[in-house]
């Protein structure tokens, strides 16, 4: 179970590192409208693909963590949890209005 979770979080951060240092700049050379139409088409496949990957992870450091003979093991896998899940409130308040916000915007834009 522990190099599910080390998998797992690998997944979601290199997913989110790939997005931020490569994605993100990339498309900054291109016009805003470019730039939308191309978020519009993705964001659902990485909506899927983050959302599976953080809440396996989730899962799975929680069951290392119930497994886990050592306390300190148990506290390190609970911690990977707890850290893991704090990214879901944050995305849902801080990220996710914006992007309803520019979804909504590309679609009344589209018809």
């Amino acid at each position: 179970m522990p190099l599910a979770v080390l998998v797992l979080a690998g997944l979601f951060s290199g997913g989110v590192l790939f997005i931020s240092a490569i994605e993100c700049p990339a498309m900054s050379k291109y016009s805003y409208k470019a730039f939308y139409d191309y978020f519009c088409h993705t964001y659902p496949r990485g909506f899927v693909m983050q959302g599976s990957f953080l809440f396996t992870g989730i899962y799975a450091a929680a069951v290392a963590a119930a497994k886990a003979a050592d306390p300190q093991n148990r506290t390190l896998w609970s911690l990977s949890s707890g850290l893991l899940f704090a990214i879901f409130p944050y995305t849902m308040v801080a990220l996710m209005p914006t992007t309803k916000k520019i979804m909504r915007n590309v679609s009344s834009t589209a018809h």
